[in-house]
């Protein structure tokens, strides 16, 4: 059993060379012989006539003899009958034998036909042509021509053989070229293979050498991407398995230190409201962690739904700033909202507020104590709603600002405990965003602060009682 592609390659091809030479080979020798065969028939049928014509002309012993003569070749006899069936002249014993065969066909052979029939004295097959023909004397009779066949079959032999020989020689040069061809193109798709293996077994490094621009080439243009994409993803994992448990290290050596020291001292009560103070921060910290992880992770798997109703943007945004007024006030930072909005939009509440918070939760982690922090919100295109958030923090270098979606990444990792937070606020925010059918841009220069910028198209709501809290 045939299980290679090449394998199978070459019998395919090999089989349709061979069916279509056999076809091609069949039907070419049949033509040339059935052409070739009615060409003979034909002359000999035209000198058959041109004898009777010349002997009812001329019916003369001379005559006889000059047929005879013209027809006296290896294989050729003409034999003149009277129309009482006797031969004219003086045949020979050969003669008189041949005469009394074709006198048996002369009552099945019409003047217009050439018939094959086995010559008595050799037992060879022969081609037969006969014509009347009627003397100005009063003499008729029939003129009879045959030609032996034995040349025209080894000549139509012959052409068999060149035909088979063509047709061999036509397979052999087609099959080396199906092989080089089944080489070229069985090649890179065993390259391909051999690459999708090597990915199934870890080795992210493998790569298709892409060769011109046909299909072929696209798949492995495709691969290519795709074992990209596999290794960003493996060493995406890796930093964020490495992240995750740098995060979660922090507040739990916190929680376990603190813990312990707790159980086994007594530090006084100022001592230990503040070290239950920094316990609570950090388990707080560890629960927005892990909450954030949850989300992301609904985000990915598509499992996050979201329930749009109608909302007042406005209204709800003064109710987020007024939330995080205390914290804003802790580090000196000013809230402030400036809306020309007063419509109702269509928008998933919890995460109108989650949007928001995540921004205003780094624009205040990023402030200097008496920086100002700006939500705005004005209409937008088609009766949909910009909102944005400014502050006048540290801001951002211009390399930095197309990595701050990614998780974990911190702005100057350098101050990152200074700042806090995990880095995954924004990555969170930006899928929020799309999600709504949203988009988002930042702007910032370093020392100068950063503005987000969202759009949000108008939309349909999925229940029309309006959302209040």
């Amino acid at each position: 059993m045939i299980r290679g592609l090449t394998g199978k390659w070459l019998l395919a091809v090999g089989f349709t060379m061979t069916t279509g030479l056999l076809l091609l080979g069949a039907a070419s020798y049949q033509m040339i012989v059935g052409h070739f065969t009615n060409y003979v028939e034909k002359n000999l049928m035209d000198r058959t006539r041109s004898y009777a014509s010349l002997l009812s002309s001329d019916f003369s012993a001379e005559t006889l003899e000059q047929i005879r003569t013209v027809e006296e070749r290896p294989g050729r006899r003409v034999v003149v009958f009277t129309k009482s069936g006797q031969a004219f002249g003086k045949p020979d014993r050969k003669d008189s034998i041949l005469a009394a065969e074709i006198q048996k066909r002369l009552h099945t052979t019409q003047a217009s036909e050439v018939k094959r029939i086995d010559l008595p004295d050799t037992g060879k097959t022969a081609l037969m042509a006969v014509a009347s023909f009627h003397a100005g004397g009063g003499d008729s009779g029939t003129v009879a021509v045959t030609m032996e066949m034995n040349w025209l079959s080894d000549l139509f032999r012959s052409l068999g053989s060149l035909i088979l020989l063509a047709g061999v020689g036509a397979l052999s040069i087609g099959g080396g070229m199906a092989l080089l061809l089944s080489r070229r193109t069985v090649g890179p798709i065993l390259e391909i293979r051999d690459v999708a293996d090597r990915l199934a077994q870890g080795d992210y490094r493998a790569r298709v050498q892409v060769r011109g621009n046909d299909e072929l080439a696209s798949l492995g243009k495709q691969m290519n991407q795709l074992a990209d994409s596999l290794d960003y993803y493996r060493s995406s994992r890796q930093e964020f398995l490495s992240d995750v448990a740098h995060e979660l290290r922090t507040p739990l050596s916190y929680v376990k230190g603190y813990s312990a020291w707790l159980q086994m001292r007594d530090p006084g009560e100022e001592k230990r409201r503040q070290l239950l103070t920094v316990i609570r921060e950090q388990t707080g910290r560890l629960e927005r962690l892990v909450e954030d992880l949850v989300t992301l992770s609904r985000l990915d798997e598509g499992k996050m739904e979201i329930e749009k109703k109608r909302i007042s943007p406005t209204e709800r945004a003064s109710r987020v700033l007024e939330e995080l007024e205390s914290r804003a006030s802790e580090v000196g930072v000013i809230l402030r909202l400036d809306s020309s909005y007063d419509g109702i939009f269509c928008f998933d509440p919890v995460r109108f507020d989650q949007i928001l918070i995540n921004l205003l939760d780094n624009a205040i982690r990023h402030s200097e104590s008496g920086g100002l922090v700006e939500v705005r919100l004005s209409p937008g295109l088609g009766g949909g709603i910009r909102i944005r958030v400014a502050d006048q923090g540290v801001g951002m270098e211009p390399e930095e600002l197309d990595r701050i979606w990614e998780r974990f990444y911190r702005v100057e990792k350098s101050r990152a405990r200074r700042y806090g937070g995990s880095g995954l606020g924004l990555s969170i925010v930006r899928r929020l965003v799309e999600l709504h059918g949203g988009t988002i841009e930042v702007r910032s220069r370093s020392g100068d602060g950063t503005t987000f910028l969202m759009e949000f198209p108008k939309t349909d709501c999925d229940e029309e009682e309006e959302d209040g809290r």
